[in-house]
Order: C-alpha cells, then structure tokens, then sequence
C-alpha cells in the first residue's frame, strides 16, 4: 500500500487548528459555515481527547470547538442535529456573559 504524498505546509494554519474564543470577538459577526464535523480534540480539564463538534468558516481564519450550549444553537437555526448538513449556514457570533462572570461566544441567526 502506497502513501501519497502530503504538500508540505506554508503557514501555521497548514500545520495547527487555532479556535475561536470570547477575547477574539469584540463586536458581532456574521460568519457562513463552510464545515462542520465531529472530531477527536485534546481537553485540557479531562487529560485526553474527547469527541467536539468543530465548526469551521468560509471568511474567518479560526474554528470554533462549539461547546453543548452553541451546538444547542446551532441545531436550533438549522433544523438539524446532523451537523454534516450546517454547511452554508449564516450565524452571527457574538461575545455574552456566562453565569459564573465570564465571556462565551453566542450563536444567533443573523439580524
């Protein structure tokens, strides 16, 4: 079995995923999906890797690892829970108040 080869990488973004986080979003933003998956990803509180809904954009360089709340959000304004079908989608990110006096990002469809 042969291998094909992978194109070597130009910029950090070829080799790494850089997320999304509240400090990143200083006023709304409406974004459009380009792919949404469920992925294995490294968390830090737990120690090993644990399955995360990502969400990847069409105009913005980072992912989001959506959290139960925003997928929640996301099912919501597309109607579906097969996030293999969010592609396309129009959300609008935005900076909110968690309950414990931190930020988050809230999803919401665009105004």
């Amino acid at each position: 079995m042969t291998t094909q080869p992978q194109p070597e990488p130009k910029t950090i973004h070829d080799l790494y995923t850089f997320y999304l986080s509240a400090v990143h979003i200083t006023t709304p933003r409406t974004v459009t999906i380009s792919l949404a998956i469920i992925t294995m990803v490294y968390n830090a509180k737990a120690m090993k890797e644990l399955p995360e809904v990502v969400i990847h954009f069409s105009d913005a360089r980072r992912s989001l690892k959506c959290n139960k709340t925003q997928v929640e959000s996301l099912w919501d304004l597309t109607g579906t829970d097969d996030c293999s079908k969010w592609a396309g989608v129009k959300i609008t990110l935005s900076k909110a108040p968690t309950k414990g006096g931190k930020f988050t990002i809230k999803i919401s469809k665009p105004e």
